[in-house]
């Protein structure tokens, strides 16, 4: 698992995947899972060479990239795409608190899941 990462684990100079991150994506997603419907996607979840979690939703209408930071004073980045007006539309933010990610995250996988 991710745990297992050491320093340079992509030999490009990746940092550590530290237990912190790794324990702050699981309260993210066992909070997140909770408000979503069961029928909603399964999130693609891979390590980030700076340390952080990155979590991709992809759907046909639709598309949610995030990251859980490794350093507890950085921000949650996410990217939302709408692929539903012929042309696809991204809106890129940042925010400081789990709780605003979860939110934004929820809101978004179960509009038109």
């Amino acid at each position: 698992g991710f745990a297992s990462l050491g320093d340079n684990w992509d030999s490009y100079g990746a940092k550590t995947i530290e237990w912190s991150t790794i324990i702050k994506a699981i309260d993210f997603f066992s909070s997140l899972v909770v408000r979503l419907p069961d029928n909603a996607a399964l999130p693609f979840v891979a390590p980030a060479c700076n340390g952080d979690i990155h979590f991709e939703w992809e759907m046909l209408s639709k598309a949610l990239a995030l990251s859980i930071p490794e350093d507890k004073n950085d921000a949650f980045e996410y990217v939302l795409t709408d692929k539903t007006s012929g042309k696809e539309g991204e809106t890129y933010g940042r925010v400081s608190s789990m709780e605003e990610i979860i939110d934004i995250a929820a809101n978004w996988i179960r509009w038109r899941t």
